[in-house]
């Protein structure tokens, strides 16, 4: 079944009404319809120019668009990533890049804190005390200042979450040629202000924390920092789900069955592993964030390939 779907989508310029197992039709990820064309090559139903978003409703299939110069026909070849701009596709592929190496700080930072966290406990006969930084919790040595500890690992953290915010804004980014769809807007829009959310929550986190150094904040603090905290968790919640819904439309264009069943997967695994896993060594959400970027790395090698193809084939032939 999925063996056939995939070549469907290969092969046809508008998605078959198919459904993959255990999600939305094909069509219904894509949320596209072919562009009608009148038999003298006039085009007859709205369609976006791939680079700028004009609408070519009413142009020659073979003349160019108004806007930009591109040509109406590259604008009508159908859905799948490999006809889209260059410049859209290099947005993606660069917003991939930089939620992946956050990511892969974030990874490296939080194993570096666990393993020095575990070789000074094992030097020290000392009353330990808490350290929190970010989702893990540490013991250190009473008299190791972890009021300073705690800061820097936020600083980093928030320095990182700028980095993943911008990618998530790049990925999100509207492919002029899918201009008016309203599949995947609402996951696109989700995510956004769930990214968002988190960032402010964190900044704000972090300014509070700069400034309880020098003054005294009173125990409403405690009782808004643990709001902070549970409203940072419940978009931290939907920003995952809407990111793998919104993944799925993408690698639906690419066209990759084989990965949509992943990321289906991915999207009740990673919480459970992340939940279930938690309490050994805190190590849950660290392996799940591992997944997750394996998971993105794979979406960000297709379109690699895809932009290397394009400007290969884009190449002048040279005649021997």
């Amino acid at each position: 079944m999925l063996e056939r779907v995939c070549l469907q989508i290969a092969t046809m310029t508008s998605p078959p009404p198919i459904p993959t197992l255990g999600s939305p039709s094909v069509s219904e990820l894509l949320g596209y319809k072919e562009a009608e064309i009148a038999i003298d090559g006039t085009v007859l139903s709205r369609r976006s120019c791939v680079k700028c978003a004009y609408n070519l409703f009413g142009l020659h299939q073979t003349g160019i668009c108004p806007e930009c110069g591109t040509p109406v026909a590259k604008s009508l070849k159908g859905h799948l990533l490999r006809f889209a701009s260059e410049e859209y596709l290099k947005t993606l592929a660069t917003g991939f890049s930089l939620i992946l190496n956050g990511i892969l700080v974030t990874v490296a930072f939080t194993a570096i804190a666990i393993i020095v966290a575990i070789l000074v406990n094992l030097m020290s006969n000392m009353t330990n005390s808490t350290i929190t930084i970010g989702f893990m919790s540490f013991q250190l040595p009473t008299n190791y200042n972890t009021g300073t500890l705690e800061s820097i690992g936020n600083l980093i953290q928030a320095l990182i979450g700028v980095v993943i915010f911008l990618g998530y804004i790049k990925i999100t980014s509207e492919d002029p040629g899918m201009t008016g769809l309203t599949y995947p807007r609402k996951a696109r829009t989700t995510l956004k202000v769930a990214v968002i959310v988190q960032i402010v929550l964190n900044t704000a986190v972090l300014l509070f924390d700069l400034i309880s150094k020098s003054r005294s904040l009173g125990p409403g603090w405690e009782i808004a920092e643990d709001a902070i905290s549970l409203i940072s968790a419940i978009a931290w919640v939907v920003q995952f789900f809407a990111m793998m819904t919104y993944c799925k439309w993408l690698v639906s264009r690419i066209p990759d069955v084989t990965l949509i069943t992943k990321i289906t997967k991915y999207t009740w695994k990673l919480p459970l592993i992340a939940i279930l896993l938690g309490c050994l060594l805190g190590l849950g959400p660290l392996i799940a964030m591992i997944m997750y970027w394996e998971l993105l790395n794979k979406i960000r090698g297709h379109l690699r390939q895809i932009i290397e193809s394009n400007q290969q084939a884009d190449l002048p032939q040279v005649s021997t």
